[in-house]
């Protein structure tokens, strides 16, 4: 539903985009993260034909960004991270402002309009004027407007950004909820634990290049093979440390949580239990000794780090 492919972007002869490609099927949901200024925006203004690129190629529900908008733009719905609304508008009659620019049948508008705030749930704020609502609110507002037209793919830059803890939740819900419904949605966001446990693929733009494409799964092992583990032992810290310094699958020990020692091992899962036979036969009493699952925002640190070096 979108294919990216060499795109590239240059304002005043500087890179926004260079050479980025990805692809998304029907009803992935994916995380677009990056740093701020990374080309997260522009790539989202491109495949919402609200700017060309310099070179390369984007389709969005099969269509040409550059040959075919009309027809991405009936395809898609596109939210971007500020939008504008006239605040003395009562919620009900902005979503029957878009709904007569989408053109939906006079017949429908109404029963459209209703499920939608349904679904984001601010039926109950339909008659308020937007100036009256929160933050939180007129996001969902924008999720509702960007849906009038049931468009098949979902352009969203940084939804959940400045909510609150609980706005933020709502939001990702519903998100959930069009991933759910078979929507195929890019959301971008500079922070990527707004978007762990929402997205099945990541795509990563540092300095306008993509640094990885790939599941969460793909990004932990990509960036840190190999298996980590926690372990505790009775007796001196540093006794311990020294030991799995030594050791042949040790790639790197350091401190953890709690006066443990975190081991990166070289290998599979085997050499965890090869590990744990290791110490019982050197003589330590082994007080934990468990795995760590990688942390998502560490591999994203390193990409991005990697990529300014």
């Amino acid at each position: 539903m979108i294919e990216v492919s060499g795109l590239t972007k240059k304002f005043a002869g500087r890179f926004a985009l260079r050479e980025a490609s990805f692809s998304l099927g029907k009803g992935e949901v994916c995380g677009l993260v990056g740093p701020n200024g990374a080309g997260k925006s522009t790539l989202l203004r491109i495949l919402a034909t609200l700017i060309e690129p310099t070179a390369g190629s984007a389709a969005v529900a099969g269509f040409d960004v550059r040959t075919r908008g009309e027809d991405v733009r009936r395809a898609m719905g596109y939210m971007p991270d500020v939008f504008g609304a006239y605040q003395e508008l009562r919620v009900g009659d902005y979503l029957r402002f878009f709904a007569h620019v989408y053109r939906i049948p006079a017949d429908r508008e109404d029963g459209v309009i209703l499920d939608l705030l349904k679904l984001v749930d601010l039926v109950h704020v339909s008659s308020q004027t937007i100036a009256g609502l929160s933050l939180g609110s007129r996001q969902r507002l924008g999720l509702a407007r960007v849906l009038l037209h049931d468009p098949a793919v979902l352009l969203l830059d940084e939804p959940v950004s400045g909510l609150d803890p609980r706005a933020r939740f709502e939001v990702r819900e519903i998100l959930r909820e069009l991933g759910r419904m078979g929507k195929t949605v890019l959301i971008s966001s500079h922070v990527l634990p707004d978007l762990v446990g929402l997205c099945e693929r990541f795509v990563i733009l540092d300095r306008g290049e993509v640094a990885f494409a790939g599941t969460p799964a793909e990004l932990r092992t990509q960036v840190s093979p190999g298996r980590r583990v926690d372990i505790e032992t009775e007796g001196d810290p540093a006794i311990l440390r020294e030991w799995l310094e030594k050791w042949p699958l040790a790639k790197e020990v350091k401190p953890s949580r709690g006066g443990a020692l975190e081991v990166h091992l070289d290998g599979a899962g085997e050499s965890l239990a090869v590990l744990s036979t290791a110490l019982f036969e050197a003589g330590f009493r082994l007080l934990r000794f468990a795995e760590r699952d990688p942390d998502l925002e560490e591999a994203f640190l390193r990409l991005t780090r990697e990529g300014r070096t």
